[in-house]
């Protein structure tokens, strides 16, 4: 999802409501889903939006290690997720 307008700390919320909904919302016939999701923005420096993306998913990934269902944000500036 891309959040034009939008900073970090939105974004955040943002993700956090759409894992708060899907969790709150059973789904017949399997009942509980839950999401994980990866948070990121466009930093200066990057030379394209490939970069973010990336950042993103590894977020994403750590959110799936760290036990699912949360939302976690990219690498802090200056470093890289992994």
């Amino acid at each position: 999802m891309v959040l034009p307008e939008t900073d970090a700390s939105q974004a955040m919320g943002v993700a956090e409501t759409i894992r708060d909904v899907v969790a709150s919302n059973p789904i017949d016939p399997v009942g509980q889903v839950t999401v994980s999701i990866g948070v990121e923005q466009v930093r200066q420096g990057d030379v394209n939006e490939a970069m973010a993306v990336n950042r993103a998913d590894d977020a994403l990934y750590r959110a799936k290690a760290a036990g699912r269902n949360r939302v976690m944000a990219g690498a802090p500036a200056g470093q890289t997720a992994g």
